[in-house]
């Protein structure tokens, strides 16, 4: 075989790894996403949750503003990135 990660485009705001924790959902965006972060997949009526959003907040950052609809999960984040790298929201359900 052949290795081509050095082929790749580079990750944007846009790019989310996901794991879950019982009711908490944890969405790592690769870059810094700006001043809003939209997971595409957490729209209304999702069947990726299965209950409301309860919470949505930064690791490192705390709590943040959000709304849930039919275009995604809309986050905004915070005035300064909390970190260098990877930034983690952590989502929770009822």
């Amino acid at each position: 075989g052949s290795f081509t990660d050095t082929q790749r485009q580079p990750f944007t705001g846009e790019d989310f790894r996901f794991t879950t924790n019982g009711k908490v959902l944890y969405a790592t965006v690769l870059n810094w996403p700006g001043d809003e972060a939209v997971i595409k997949s957490l729209h209304t009526g999702s069947p990726h949750q299965t209950g409301s959003i309860t919470e949505v907040s930064m690791l490192g950052a705390g709590q943040l503003e959000w709304v849930q609809n039919s275009e995604g999960l809309r986050i905004k984040t915070p005035a300064q990135k909390p970190c260098e790298d990877a930034f983690s929201f952590k989502i929770e359900f009822e």
